[in-house]
């Protein structure tokens, strides 16, 4: 019964140490593949909100900002992709010699395992494959034998759902009649059945008829991409979409904030498993809980537009009637130079330039690009900062009312009102500051 007493016992399927990690050439083409992911998926949802022969049951409203945001974030990361691979070869070629381009390429390198090392092994390594199962198997037995759990409710992130998904189809788990529901959240199982290699036996089994699975994702997440689909099989799970930020950087982590509609979802489960509508974690205001959680999200992208094209208009400022731009970019590379660590990078970056023997209009090109890069992290900054004083505090108090037992108030309007005439005046100023300032001063020699 969902209201008895219950006791919740946490376990985790810990995998790291049962990691060889591929090569830097491997992660690297595998993060060219979740680029084009992103760029792939920004695409599909600016057409699906931007057309109006698409029947999406949304407001006009949240498809015109979904529709705008995926367009610029598009636009912002193809250009990012098309400076990545030159950039990435020129680094990798450097990083041949020792010192601080040696030194950043195994830093790249500890990060790209990080993020997909153990999804690329997990598919084509089999032994790996086997060390990996075995730390949900073992997992799974402990709760049932040592914790006596007479239910589990497996939740699994990210790669993490692959691994899950994979060892509960195919491995052969004497406890696995205590397992009741699989939650992916985030998962990369449209990824996996994509790339898995033609031989690979794994993802090829179905999950035990009494396990119920939940597939939450959100819309901007590079790693889930969306619904998922299996080539040749029906879809076994329940379709969980959610709002999370509708951003490409901070959606896929996004869930574990997202409390109206992730976690009350997932406690609703595990108290009370495919009958949340019974489960005392479930509130009778709950779709109006979520409706003004996406609310303050459309608010606060509809402010991350207005910023881009603030922005754009003073980068275009400060190129005109002089190259204000690229004096910024030669003031920075200079003062980057007299940094410890960057210093050896910018020099070797300057050398390699010298050597190619660039010229204008392609050196102009390449300062206007690294004035440019200056504006953008401080211009960034300003909008983190904005963000973290001003929709932060209103976010968190209000994820955490919907938490209570008392209703949400009628309306929000004031606090978007207010919220947005802060966050518009500071972007105001900041782009103004840009548009007005001289060129950054360079060092003294």
């Amino acid at each position: 019964m969902p209201d008895a007493a219950q006791t919740w016992v946490f376990a985790e399927a810990w995998w790291a140490s049962r990691l060889s990690a591929p090569s830097f050439a491997k992660m690297v083409g595998w993060a060219l593949v979740v680029v084009w992911r992103v760029l792939d998926r920004l695409w599909r949802s600016f057409t699906k909100n931007g057309s109006l022969w698409v029947a999406i049951p949304r407001p006009l409203y949240e498809r015109a900002i979904r529709a705008a945001s995926a367009f610029f974030l598009l636009i912002g990361v193809a250009l990012a992709a098309a400076l990545y691979v030159p950039f990435l070869a020129l680094f990798f070629l450097l990083a041949q010699l020792p010192g601080p381009f040696e030194r950043a390429v195994l830093a790249l390198r500890l990060f790209l395992v990080d993020q997909i090392g153990d999804f690329y092994t997990f598919l084509n390594d089999d032994v790996q494959a086997r060390h990996i199962h075995q730390a949900v198997a073992d997992s799974v037995k402990h709760l049932v034998t040592q914790e006596r759990c007479g239910r589990i409710v497996v939740m699994a992130h990210s790669q993490g759902a692959v691994v899950a998904f994979d060892a509960l189809s195919s491995s052969p788990i004497p406890e696995i009649k205590a397992v009741s529901t699989l939650v992916t959240v985030g998962g990369a199982l449209n990824n996996a059945w994509r790339l898995r290699p033609s031989g690979s036996r794994r993802l090829r089994g179905d999950l035990p008829g009494h396990i119920r699975w939940l597939d939450v994702w959100a819309d901007y997440d590079y790693v889930a991409g969306g619904t998922l689909v299996r080539p040749g099989r029906a879809q076994a799970s329940e379709d969980v979409p959610v709002m999370n930020t509708l951003n490409v950087i901070t959606d896929h982590g996004g869930y574990f904030t997202n409390r109206e509609e992730f976690l009350s979802l997932l406690a609703q489960e595990v108290n009370a498993p495919g009958a949340p509508q019974t489960s005392r974690f479930r509130s009778p205001d709950t779709e109006r809980w979520i409706r003004r959680r996406r609310d303050r999200v459309l608010t606060m992208v509809s402010w991350r537009l207005v910023a881009f094209i603030l922005f754009a208009a003073a980068m275009l400022s400060r190129m005109r009637p002089l190259d204000r731009l690229g004096a910024d970019g030669d003031a920075a590379g200079l003062w980057l130079g007299k940094l410890p660590l960057l210093g050896g990078v910018v020099d070797a970056l300057t050398n390699v330039a010298g050597w190619l023997s660039l010229r204008p209009p392609v050196s102009d090109a390449f300062a206007r690009l690294f004035g440019m890069g200056v504006w953008v992290a401080a211009y960034t900054l300003l909008f983190v900062a904005l963000y973290s004083l001003v929709f932060g505090p209103w976010h968190e108090a209000e994820g955490r009312r919907s938490l209570g037992t008392a209703p949400p108030p009628a309306t929000q309007r004031l606090e978007i009102i207010v919220t947005s005439v802060l966050v518009l005046l500071g972007l105001f100023a900041g782009a103004w500051s840009i548009v007005d300032l001289p060129p950054l001063p360079r060092p003294v020699p």
